[in-house]
Protein backbone atom coordinates (compact mmCIF):
# COMPACT_ATOMS: atom_id res chain seq x y z
CA UNK A 1 0.00 0.00 0.00
CA UNK A 2 1.57 3.43 -0.60
CA UNK A 3 1.64 6.29 1.13
CA UNK A 4 -0.82 7.87 -0.90
CA UNK A 5 -3.12 5.65 -0.48
CA UNK A 6 -2.79 5.14 3.34
CA UNK A 7 -3.42 9.24 3.22
CA UNK A 8 -6.29 8.67 1.43
CA UNK A 9 -7.64 5.94 3.98
CA UNK A 10 -6.90 8.05 7.07
CA UNK A 11 -8.87 10.57 5.73
CA UNK A 12 -12.41 9.29 5.47
CA UNK A 13 -14.45 8.92 7.99
CA UNK A 14 -15.39 5.82 9.76
CA UNK A 15 -11.93 4.13 9.03
CA UNK A 16 -10.55 3.15 12.24
CA UNK A 17 -8.01 0.89 11.87
CA UNK A 18 -5.54 -0.44 9.05
CA UNK A 19 -3.75 -3.73 9.09
CA UNK A 20 0.08 -3.95 7.56
CA UNK A 21 0.98 -7.22 6.58
CA UNK A 22 4.00 -6.59 4.67
CA UNK A 23 6.64 -7.83 7.23
CA UNK A 24 8.75 -4.94 6.77
CA UNK A 25 9.42 -3.09 9.87
CA UNK A 26 10.36 0.08 8.16
CA UNK A 27 7.03 0.27 6.82
CA UNK A 28 4.91 -1.18 10.22
CA UNK A 29 6.96 1.79 11.91
CA UNK A 30 6.30 4.73 9.29
CA UNK A 31 2.91 3.30 9.84
CA UNK A 32 2.86 3.95 13.64
CA UNK A 33 4.58 7.05 13.46
CA UNK A 34 2.65 8.84 10.64
CA UNK A 35 -0.80 8.14 11.54
CA UNK A 36 -0.82 5.84 15.01
CA UNK A 37 -2.41 9.26 16.23
CA UNK A 38 -4.82 8.49 13.37
CA UNK A 39 -5.42 5.37 13.12
CA UNK A 40 -5.24 1.60 14.41
CA UNK A 41 -2.87 0.03 13.09
CA UNK A 42 -2.45 -3.88 12.85
CA UNK A 43 0.01 -5.88 12.67
CA UNK A 44 -0.69 -8.73 10.29
CA UNK A 45 3.35 -9.93 10.05
CA UNK A 46 3.89 -13.09 12.24
CA UNK A 47 7.68 -11.91 12.30
CA UNK A 48 7.03 -8.79 13.61
CA UNK A 49 5.07 -9.72 16.53
CA UNK A 50 7.65 -8.72 19.33
CA UNK A 51 8.46 -5.25 18.04
CA UNK A 52 4.46 -4.34 16.88
CA UNK A 53 3.37 -3.88 19.83
CA UNK A 54 6.58 -2.16 21.63
CA UNK A 55 6.14 0.73 18.47
CA UNK A 56 2.57 0.97 19.06
CA UNK A 57 0.55 -1.58 17.33
CA UNK A 58 -3.17 -1.44 18.31
CA UNK A 59 -3.18 -5.17 17.79
CA UNK A 60 -2.04 -8.32 15.86
CA UNK A 61 -3.64 -10.52 13.56
CA UNK A 62 -1.21 -13.70 13.00
CA UNK A 63 -1.63 -17.36 12.18
CA UNK A 64 0.17 -18.51 14.54
CA UNK A 65 -1.97 -17.70 17.55
CA UNK A 66 -4.61 -20.07 15.51
CA UNK A 67 -1.79 -23.30 17.12
CA UNK A 68 0.43 -21.64 19.75
CA UNK A 69 -2.26 -19.46 21.69
CA UNK A 70 -0.79 -19.71 24.92
CA UNK A 71 2.51 -18.49 23.69
CA UNK A 72 0.77 -15.62 21.64
CA UNK A 73 -0.79 -14.42 25.00
CA UNK A 74 2.36 -14.74 27.44
CA UNK A 75 4.42 -12.93 25.31
CA UNK A 76 1.77 -9.96 24.89
CA UNK A 77 1.54 -10.43 28.74
CA UNK A 78 4.83 -10.26 29.18
CA UNK A 79 5.60 -7.74 26.86
CA UNK A 80 2.26 -5.38 26.85
CA UNK A 81 1.12 -5.85 30.54
CA UNK A 82 4.07 -6.65 32.32
CA UNK A 83 6.64 -4.46 30.77
CA UNK A 84 8.66 -7.34 31.31
CA UNK A 85 11.33 -7.48 28.33
CA UNK A 86 13.57 -9.91 29.29
CA UNK A 87 10.44 -12.72 29.90
CA UNK A 88 9.07 -11.47 27.05
CA UNK A 89 12.50 -12.02 24.74
CA UNK A 90 12.63 -15.70 26.35
CA UNK A 91 8.71 -16.42 25.37
CA UNK A 92 10.09 -14.70 22.01
CA UNK A 93 12.77 -16.57 21.29
CA UNK A 94 10.57 -19.91 21.42
CA UNK A 95 7.78 -18.06 19.10
CA UNK A 96 10.38 -16.53 16.76
CA UNK A 97 11.54 -19.71 14.68
CA UNK A 98 8.52 -20.89 14.15
CA UNK A 99 7.12 -17.67 12.74
CA UNK A 100 10.41 -17.79 10.78
CA UNK A 101 8.94 -20.80 9.19
CA UNK A 102 5.82 -19.62 8.12
CA UNK A 103 6.83 -16.24 6.52
CA UNK A 104 9.85 -18.25 4.85
CA UNK A 105 7.84 -20.84 2.59
CA UNK A 106 3.80 -20.42 1.75
CA UNK A 107 2.10 -19.21 4.40
CA UNK A 108 -0.99 -20.52 4.36
CA UNK A 109 0.32 -23.86 3.94
CA UNK A 110 2.87 -23.51 6.98
CA UNK A 111 -0.04 -22.56 9.03
CA UNK A 112 -2.53 -25.58 8.32
CA UNK A 113 1.06 -27.85 8.65
CA UNK A 114 1.33 -26.00 12.03
CA UNK A 115 -2.08 -26.54 13.36
CA UNK A 116 -2.00 -29.88 12.32
CA UNK A 117 1.11 -31.10 14.04
CA UNK A 118 -0.37 -28.95 17.04
CA UNK A 119 -3.40 -31.14 17.15
CA UNK A 120 -5.55 -28.22 15.37
CA UNK A 121 -8.31 -29.09 13.31
CA UNK A 122 -7.94 -26.96 10.68
CA UNK A 123 -9.09 -28.76 7.74
CA UNK A 124 -7.12 -29.10 4.37
CA UNK A 125 -5.51 -26.46 2.10
CA UNK A 126 -7.73 -25.16 -1.05
CA UNK A 127 -5.90 -26.53 -4.53
CA UNK A 128 -3.73 -25.88 -5.45
CA UNK A 129 -1.80 -25.28 -2.32
CA UNK A 130 -0.69 -28.20 -0.79
CA UNK A 131 0.77 -28.87 2.71
CA UNK A 132 4.60 -28.20 3.35
CA UNK A 133 7.10 -30.87 1.83
CA UNK A 134 8.65 -33.26 4.15
CA UNK A 135 12.05 -31.32 5.12
CA UNK A 136 10.07 -28.07 5.83
CA UNK A 137 7.04 -30.15 8.07
CA UNK A 138 10.19 -31.45 10.16
CA UNK A 139 11.71 -28.45 10.39
CA UNK A 140 8.73 -26.81 11.66
CA UNK A 141 7.87 -29.67 13.92
CA UNK A 142 11.15 -29.13 15.42
CA UNK A 143 10.39 -25.81 15.69
CA UNK A 144 7.32 -26.41 17.58
CA UNK A 145 8.61 -29.54 20.15
CA UNK A 146 11.40 -26.56 20.85
CA UNK A 147 8.66 -24.39 22.01
CA UNK A 148 6.78 -27.15 24.10
CA UNK A 149 4.20 -27.51 21.51
CA UNK A 150 2.66 -31.15 21.49
CA UNK A 151 0.01 -32.38 19.13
Amino acid sequence: MTVDRIDELASIPGVEYIKDSSADAVLLTHLLQEYGDQLGIFNGADTLSFCAPAAGAAGAVWGAANFIPELTVELYRRLVVEKDLDAARAVWDKIWPICHILESTNYASAVKTACELAGVPAGPTRAPVRLLDDDTRKQLATALANAGVTG
